[in-house]
């Protein structure tokens, strides 16, 4: 099944074969059948030409761009020193084993206005461009 690559091609064609049923089968938009397939290639993954600090910026304002979405629009990625606490607030907390999640999502309802959309990860993980 593995060889010297990650992924083998069968594995590869098998994947790819799953996300097409997927979209021909539960498709939530009318246009979706026909939406590109965002293949983890330098045409859909440019290499970042300086214009973003981090790697981590760079990717997660490409896909915000694949999927439709503007800069100013209802996410932030929000770098964190360390992983998560084991708390889940409040008086709730969870024994974890070994590590903990590598980043956290989080959902700020507004009273007026959009909610905010907020993706925490782990600053130790990313790749700084600029060393």
């Amino acid at each position: 099944m593995f060889g010297r690559k990650l992924i083998d091609k069968e594995v590869v064609e098998w994947q790819l074969d799953g996300f097409a049923w997927l979209i021909d089968n539960f498709s939530s938009a009318a246009g979706l059948p026909d939406s590109p397939l965002f293949l983890p290639t330098p045409e859909f993954f440019p290499h970042n030409d300086g214009q973003f600090r981090t790697q981590a910026e760079h990717i997660f304002r490409l896909i915000k761009q694949q999927c439709g979405f503007n800069e100013g629009d209802i996410f932030d990625l929000v770098p964190k020193t360390g992983r998560p606490e084991a708390s889940l607030g409040g008086l709730a907390m969870v024994e974890t084993t070994g590590e903990t999640a590598c980043g956290t999502y989080q959902l700020i309802q507004a009273k007026y206005g959009k909610p905010r959309e907020i993706i925490k990860y782990d600053v130790g993980l990313e790749i700084s461009l600029h060393n």
